[in-house]
């Protein structure tokens, strides 16, 4: 068994059985999470497994603040750039998958500083059915 924490966008070769990315996808802009779908699909073992969380439109904390992308609906920038799934894109960018679970998953995030943060994400559990 071999595990890498690395860059997953780099990555030139190899495949794997579990790909986890864990509070990325809302970072990226559209062509940025389209070349990570990419490298996903090259880089998944056929049968391998695919544990994504990200940002959901219903996200209290951060939905609708800062200054929105004229571009890409769900999408805001203020200190940093964040775009927030819906359901539908995530069943519509993921289709190369077969999809197991798609849920909602709220939760509370303390802070050092005594602050809570309230946060809503998508859990979206899939499985390559591509080909070597």
């Amino acid at each position: 068994m071999k595990f890498e924490c690395c860059n997953f966008i780099e990555l030139k070769q190899g495949k794997y059985d579990l790909v986890f990315i864990s509070n990325l996808y809302q970072l990226l802009k559209r062509g940025e999470r389209e070349e990570l779908r990419k490298t996903i699909m090259r880089t998944l073992a056929p049968n391998g497994l695919l544990f994504l969380n990200t940002l959901s439109v219903r996200d209290p904390k951060h939905y609708g603040k800062g200054i929105p992308v004229s571009d890409e609906s769900n999408s805001f920038q203020e200190k940093v750039y964040i775009h927030f799934c819906t359901r539908e894109e995530l069943i519509e960018d993921f289709a190369f998958l077969n999809i197991k679970e798609l849920y909602e998953h709220e939760y509370y995030e303390p802070h050092a500083n005594g602050e809570v943060h309230h946060h809503i994400s998508w859990i979206l559990i899939g499985k390559y059915v591509g080909t070597s």
